[in-house]
């Protein structure tokens, strides 16, 4: 079991002890939400209480005392409940926001956890719907779920049932629950009911890049930012998603690369009036993705990345030592990238003084899966919009720079059903003038 993708940062909250027995609470800092914006979708808060339970041996020695492994078995048994809310029209975040352990009960090697989380999704706008409904108006503000006893054993012991094998079988423990169905003929796996409770539509309004943060750079005499793509491997051709951006910039944005870093990268310079991006295309043939990865976050202000999500379990974003104390863009164009990867940005970028981690990340995202042709057609109005944005902010015509909100229409609008957004902007400092 690896736990890379399962960091949040703990506290101790005061809470009372439950049905009796061992209790500990743990939590984190983190908003209620990730501050999600997007023209397609909108994004809501709700609640769940469960009771969770896994073997006290290996690696999980130590849960009944061990918070990040708590968490960590929390994750592992929310993450289930994906399909039957999928029905209901409502995409879960797999990274709970707040998880308060309220009783910790030990039967011989077993360890069963009570536990209340705060957890976040998204749901599509309906046709012809412009603005998100209230919460009064949402048809469906309770989702009755069943999910895994012991999630960690669920595919050992259901493996072959307990399945809906319309969109494929699972490979494994860590793609099990995408495939789960409570209700497929001859699942006898034992299971919680439990319900979700939506308690909240978050609210959505203009917001705006820090254009001004991004202007931090000389590139050839012009104020700007650099930029590094990081595509991985194509699944028939190893450079088909290399090639694909590399005609975009060339034939969208009529611009030619040079070769840098030794061959592993070609260069582009995207300018206008006084202002440039620097955009690095890296070669996945002559680079390791995760190390290539890290090491651009320490580097760039935009870091992209084009690949498969892996069900979540891609370590890009897990070391908080990679990335730059600046304001940073992270796209992660990959399948369903809002669930398995907004959250990791914001627990890197986090400190004291924004323990929310939006101040210096916004993070540009997928609420559903997605595809490698999707991925130039929809970076270059991402490319396009912040090159206007900070000619416009450097030239003090601010208010023709574009939002975020026109900038996440223009990919949305290129594609279908992908509900394209951005998360941590609700807070964002910069205004046109």
């Amino acid at each position: 079991m690896r736990f890379q993708h399962v960091l949040l940062s703990l506290v101790a909250v005061p809470v009372g002890l439950a049905c009796g027995g061992a209790s500990s609470s743990t939590g984190s800092a983190e908003q209620d939400d990730t501050g999600w914006l997007g023209d397609t979708s909108f994004e809501l808060g709700g609640t769940i209480a469960s009771t969770v339970t896994q073997k006290a041996e290996g690696e999980w020695a130590d849960l009944a005392t061990n918070e990040e492994l708590q968490i960590a078995l929390v994750d592992a048994q929310w993450k289930f409940a994906k399909n039957r809310l999928k029905k209901v029209g409502y995409h879960l975040n797999q990274l709970a926001d707040t998880v308060r352990v309220t009783n910790v009960k030990t039967e011989g090697d077993l360890v069963s956890l009570t536990y209340e989380a705060k957890v976040d999704l998204l749901r599509e706008l309906a046709s012809g719907q412009n603005a998100p409904p209230t919460l009064e108006q949402l048809d469906q503000r309770s989702v009755a779920l069943k999910l895994p006893v012991q999630p960690l054993r669920a595919f050992a012991d259901a493996r072959s049932r307990c399945v809906d094998t319309r969109d494929g079988v699972p490979d494994g423990e860590r793609n099990f629950y995408y495939y789960f169905d409570v209700d497929a003929p001859g699942c006898e796996l034992p299971t919680v009911s439990v319900n979700l409770d939506v308690t909240e539509v978050y609210p959505r309004q203009i917001a705006f890049p820090e254009y001004d943060q991004l202007l931090a750079t000389d590139i050839g005499g012009k104020k700007g930012f650099r930029a590094a793509l990081v595509p991985a491997t194509g699944d028939y051709d190893p450079m088909s998603r290399f090639d694909a951006h590399k005609r975009m910039l060339e034939t969208d944005l009529r611009l030619r690369g040079e070769p840098v870093e030794g061959g592993r990268a070609l260069r582009f310079t995207y300018t206008k009036g006084n202002v440039a991006i620097e955009i690095d295309l890296f070669d996945p043939m002559k680079t390791a993705l995760t190390s290539q990865f890290r090491a651009a976050l320490g580097d760039y202000q935009l870091v992209f990345f084009n690949g498969h999500s892996v069900y979540g379990t891609r370590e890009l974003l897990t070391d908080e030592a990679s990335f730059s104390d600046r304001y940073q863009i992270v796209m992660m164009h990959s399948c369903r990238s809002y669930p398995y990867y907004v959250r990791q940005v914001f627990r890197a970028k986090a400190t004291g003084e924004d323990p929310t981690g939006w101040a210096m990340a916004d993070v540009v995202a997928t609420g559903e899966s997605s595809y490698p042709t999707d991925s130039p057609r929809t970076l270059s109005p991402l490319l396009q919009g912040l090159l206007d944005g900070m000619a416009a902010a450097n030239d003090g015509t601010g208010a023709s720079a574009p939002s975020w909100n026109a900038i996440v229409k223009k990919m949305n609008d290129r594609t279908s059903g992908i509900l394209y957004g951005v998360a941590g902007v609700r807070t964002n400092a910069w205004k046109p003038r």
